[in-house]
Formats: C-alpha cells, sequence, structure tokens
C-alpha cells in the first residue's frame, strides 16, 4: 500500500507507551483511513501527504 494520507492521533493516545504520534496509510473504500498496518481511523482526521502545512483545505485561512 502507498500511502497518500496521514493523520496524529489525539494527543492522550500518543503518550501512550506504544501508541504512534504519527500514522501512514489511505482513504479506502469503506469511507475509513485505513493505516499502513489495518488500524482503521476516521477519515475527516486524515490529511493528504502533499499538504506541508498539516492542515485540511477547508481549514486554511485567507
Amino acid at each position: 500500500m502507498i500511502p497518500t494520507h496521514y493523520l496524529r492521533p489525539a494527543e492522550g493516545q500518543a503518550l501512550d507507551r506504544g501508541a504512534p504520534w504519527l500514522v501512514y496509510g489511505r482513504l479506502t473504500h469503506d469511507g475509513l483511513f485505513t493505516a499502513i498496518d489495518g488500524r482503521k481511523y476516521p477519515a475527516d482526521r486524515a490529511v493528504p501527504i502533499e499538504q506541508s502545512n498539516g492542515r485540511r483545505d477547508d481549514e486554511r485561512i485567507g
């Protein structure tokens, strides 16, 4: 799988031992973000990799 999106899990999760702080994956046909290792997350939390500022298009100001 070639990742097309990424997300940062909630800060509380990132502090848990062994929890990832950055997850790569892609949006899948089931309407979710699927990480490279198969974990599923809500698609609305995913950011396209090509966006260098880490924000979604609809969150940009100006």
